[in-house]
């Protein structure tokens, strides 16, 4: 039976332009607050809480009675806005600030886990969204259930999707118990019951219609939090705002600075490529572009196929694809899903030097008894670990132990950002993980 499915409302880009035109606003108004000397402390993150606040009005907004809405969001998502939602999905607040730590710590052999998200975009968008589009499926037990005809193979699919499932819900979890008690000043416990509320005031209203949206504003939140502070290092350093093509002129210093300080010459480091298991804080053991590898060519082809193809048949994705008008749309959704991954891809890299930059400065002198506050602050969230281990007073590259979430967050503390700015940061990596962590409770409300 043919369905006719609602138009695409074609002022979603006004809303979505006054979205970010109102959290832009606000940071200018916290910025200059903050300069004047008027707020301080934990109003300077304010910007988190707006996140949350503006992507959940949205939600609200979004609520819906209607069956058709609550699971597919009508099926009319533009190719664009889905393509936000899927790169935030794909990525989340786990996965951007995991690979950002890989690559810092891996340096250039680091890639193949950035090209893997990728890749798994395009497999997804390539092999498996048109089919789910079509088949009008929900979730993937649903779509192999209609496939086989076997309600017992749906089951199945659903069980041997849970525990991965609920694995990365959990790593949402745990980002926003690492920041949130610095950010917000609240116990573990309150930031996930907190989480929690959100989630459901995110997902009951409208169930899929209401997290799409929610997840695009969030998604755009990831987007500016991730290209300010590089643009205004690139300004500072290169003169040029655009650091995904001038980080290049930096790679040489860093290179000395390596030279210098030695790093692929520390005992004792971690000599892993499991860098995304490893939260622990662990020593800068390689350098970016020389010294011993973890990573031979095939132990790199195959990290790219397998991150390519979890990425690939990752429910919370090809979820997406069942909200589109119809197979080419989503296939066309994927295409924009992929591009804006792109887009991340080019950037983690320039994000990565420049925190090899300002870390690895031989002018840059920390004193045992007189700690920066950048390392301070990242040692309140038990991210950095430094020890004065030749006993000369100062502390090196070398004699610092950094996790691999400090590398994302610890670019603004370490430029010597504002409180204000560091909070873009911040609300960033929480809308990341909000986005990644309401899909994967649909996808388990869903498969249930």
């Amino acid at each position: 039976m043919f369905v006719r499915y609602r138009a695409v409302n074609p002022l979603l880009g006004v809303y979505y332009g006054i979205f970010t035109a109102a959290f832009v606003g606000l940071g200018i108004i916290l910025l200059i607050l903050e300069y004047m000397g008027l707020i301080a402390g934990h109003l300077t993150y304010a910007l988190c809480g707006a996140a949350f606040f503006l992507s959940g009005v949205i939600a609200v907004a979004s609520a819906t009675k209607v069956l058709d809405e609550f699971f597919v969001s009508g099926r009319r998502v533009p190719s664009g806005l889905n393509g936000l939602v899927i790169m935030i999905t794909a990525l989340g607040g786990a996965g951007l600030s995991g690979v950002v730590g890989a690559l810092f710590f891996l340096g250039v052999d680091g890639f193949c886990y950035l090209l893997g998200v990728l890749g798994g975009v395009v497999l997804a968008g390539v092999l498996f969204a048109a089919f789910v589009r079509k088949s009008g499926s929900f979730t993937l037990p649903t779509f192999f259930e209609t496939r086989y005809q076997s309600r017992l193979i749906g089951a199945l699919c659903g069980l041997a999707l849970f525990i991965p499932t609920v694995c990365f819900a959990l790593a949402e979890l745990s980002i926003i118990t690492m920041v949130g008690p610095f950010v917000f000043g609240l116990s573990e416990n309150v930031c996930v019951a907190v989480a929690g509320g959100v989630v459901l005031v995110m997902v009951l209203p409208g169930g899929v219609r209401s997290m799409s949206w929610a997840q695009c504003a969030l998604a755009i939140v990831v987007i500016l939090g991730l290209l300010v502070p590089l643009i205004l290092l690139a300004i500072d350093y290169t003169n040029l705002p655009l650091a995904q093509f001038t980080y290049g002129s930096l790679i040489d210093d860093i290179a000395k600075f390596e030279t210098i300080n030695k790093p692929e010459q520390v005992v004792g480091g971690a000599k892993t490529g499991l860098v995304l298991l490893n939260g622990e804080t662990q020593l800068i053991s390689y350098a970016f572009l020389g010294g011993e590898r973890p990573f031979d060519v095939i132990e790199k082809i195959a990290t790219f196929l397998v991150i390519a193809v979890g990425v690939g048949a990752m429910p919370a994705l090809l979820l997406r694809a069942g909200v589109s008008v119809n197979a080419f749309q989503a296939r066309k959704s994927y295409a924009w899903g992929a591009a804006l991954v792109g887009l991340i891809v080019l950037t983690i890299p320039a994000y990565v030097i420049f925190f090899r930059y300002l870390i690895f400065d031989p002018q840059t002198k920390i004193l045992t008894d007189a700690l920066p506050v950048w390392m301070e602050s990242l040692k309140a969230m038990g991210l950095i670990a430094p020890k004065d281990v030749n006993g000369d007073g100062t502390i090196t590259p070398s004699e610092i132990r950094l996790a691999r979430d400090g590398v994302f967050i610890g670019l603004p503390m370490l430029a010597g950002f504002n409180q204000t700015m560091q909070s873009v940061t911040f609300a960033a990596l929480f809308a990341g993980a909000m986005a990644s962590l309401m899909a994967r409770v649909m996808v388990l409300g869903q498969a249930l």
